[in-house]
C-alpha cells in the first residue's frame, strides 16, 4: 500500500498492486488545523507481508499550499525510515543542462488479441490498421521518430497485414510526393 501519514494518522492510502500513474490531491486542512508543526510521511506498507512482489514508487511533483515549509522537493526535507527488506533512496529532480532529444518509436499491436488487450475495442482489420495510421499520422508531424510492427501476422492473404500494408503504402505514396 502507498501511503500517506499525518502524525501516526493515515490520511490516505492506495493498493500499488496494478498499474497507476495517478494523480492524488490531499486536503489536510482538517487534520493540521491549530497544529504548530506536523510531520507528513509519505511512503509503502506492506500489509499482507509478501517478500517477491516488486514495487517502484515515486513521489513527484510535491506542492505544499497554506503550510509554511522550507523546500517540500528538496531531498533533505524527509528523512529515510525502513522496517524490513525494502530498499529506498531519496534522489533530486534530475533537470539536465542541455534539452535531450530521445528518439520515439511507436509500437501498435498488428494482432487481434494483442489489440484487444491494449485497446476497449475488438480487434479488426480496420482498427487495426486505423492505429497504424494514427501512429504514421504522429510521423508525419514530427512527434515520433518511426512506427514498429508488434506481432503484425505477415502471411500473404492475411486481412489485418493487408489492410496495415495500405495504411503503409498510403503514408510512402504521401511521404514521397511531398519530397518532390
Amino acid at each position: 500500500m502507498m501511503q500517506a501519514r499525518v502524525g501516526d494518522e493515515v490520511v490516505w492510502e492506495e493498493d500499488v498492486a496494478g498499474e497507476d500513474d495517478g494523480e492524488v490531491t490531499l486536503d489536510l486542512s482538517e487534520v493540521v488545523a491549530g497544529e504548530d508543526e506536523v510531520t507528513l510521511s509519505l511512503g509503502l506498507f506492506d500489509r499482507t507481508g509478501v517478500g517477491n512482489f516488486g514495487v517502484t514508487a515515486i513521489f513527484s511533483d510535491l506542492k505544499a499550499e497554506g503550510l509554511e515549509v522550507a523546500d517540500i522537493t528538496a531531498v533533505d526535507a524527509w528523512t529515510e525510515s525502513v522496517r524490513g527488506s525494502f530498499v529506498t533512496a531519496a534522489t533530486p529532480p534530475w533537470e539536465p543542462e542541455e534539452p535531450i532529444d530521445l528518439p520515439l518509436i511507436l509500437m501498435p499491436s498488428g494482432s487481434r488479441s494483442a489489440y484487444e488487450k491494449r485497446n476497449d475495442d475488438p480487434g479488426t482489420a480496420e482498427l487495426i490498421a486505423a492505429k497504424y495510421e494514427m501512429c504514421l499520422q504522429f510521423v508525419r508531424e514530427g512527434r515520433v521518430q518511426g512506427v514498429v510492427s508488434y506481432c503484425l501476422d505477415k502471411t500473404p492473404g492475411n486481412e489485418d497485414f493487408d489492410a496495415v500494408a495500405e495504411i503503409i503504402a498510403e503514408f510512402w505514396r504521401d511521404f514521397e510526393a511531398e519530397q518532390g
